[in-house]
């Protein structure tokens, strides 16, 4: 769906790109990066980062789907279930109260 150097985005498993409510992405961070292997690697030099996944995959799914970016949830998972540092993106009707419960950072918590 989405490349560049940076990152790049993939559909979930889950991801129904047919049905608005079961859209689910995920974006990982390339080999140019292969220092961050979850959140716990995130530094204030790695917030520019954080925002061009965000802003080009919101901007991507936006175009692509017309969704705006209210019906996205957009996070992080601590302990992640993969160690290269990934972003989920999915329609809030596929987020369950459980994946943000304790698990999952919202992207916009970090400082931008």
């Amino acid at each position: 769906m989405l490349a560049n150097d940076d990152f790049i985005v993939i559909e979930h498993d889950s991801c129904d790109s047919t049905d608005l409510n079961r859209l689910y992405f995920v974006a990982f961070v390339t080999q140019k990066h292969k220092d961050i292997y979850s959140v716990r690697d995130l530094r204030g030099r790695h917030v520019g980062l954080l925002k061009e996944i965000f802003n080009e995959t919101v901007r991507a799914i936006s175009k692509n789907f017309e969704v705006d970016v209210s019906d996205l949830r957009v996070f992080v998972h601590y302990v992640p279930s993969i160690f290269r540092l990934h972003v989920h993106f999915c329609s809030v009707e596929m987020v369950k109260s459980s994946v943000l419960v304790g698990r999952a950072i919202q992207v916009r918590d970090f400082a931008f």
